[in-house]
Order: structure tokens, then C-alpha cells, then sequence
């Protein structure tokens, strides 16, 4: 997986959610988790991705970084 919208949309799917129910859980449009998904977004807010990770079951460090580690 190589970047944010990939793992974003990957777990997503995994979770059996669509892009309006995660918005809705969220907080946001579905447009804008589309966006997301697609790369026309760099990255959500902090509060924004802090809410997704949770929603999605893992760490706002990983959908950033495709890691849980502090390493780079």
C-alpha cells in the first residue's frame, strides 16, 4: 500500500464501510472522504484523521505513515 487514501480506502472496505457512513461517523462529506481516497487531499486535519483512525480501528500514525513506529 503507498499512501494515505490507499490505506485509508483499504480500511475502509475491510471494515465494511462505505464512504458515507465513515463520513457521517466522522463528521465530514463524503465527498471529502473521496477526496481523501483519491489523493486530491494530502492528509485529513488532525482531528479529522484522529477520528477516522479510531472509527477505523487503528492509530493515525499508521494511515499517515503506513507504520505504528516512530521511526520514519
Amino acid at each position: 500500500m503507498d499512501g494515505f487514501g490507499a490505506r485509508l480506502r483499504q480500511l475502509r472496505i475491510a471494515r465494511g464501510l462505505t464512504c458515507t457512513q465513515l463520513a457521517s461517523r466522522v463528521g465530514v462529506t463524503e465527498s471529502a472522504i473521496r477526496q481523501m481516497e483519491n489523493g486530491q487531499t494530502k492528509i485529513a486535519s488532525f482531528v479529522i484523521g484522529l477520528r477516522i483512525a479510531k472509527e477505523l480501528g487503528t492509530t493515525a500514525q499508521y494511515l499517515a505513515h503506513g507504520s505504528d513506529s516512530d521511526d520514519p
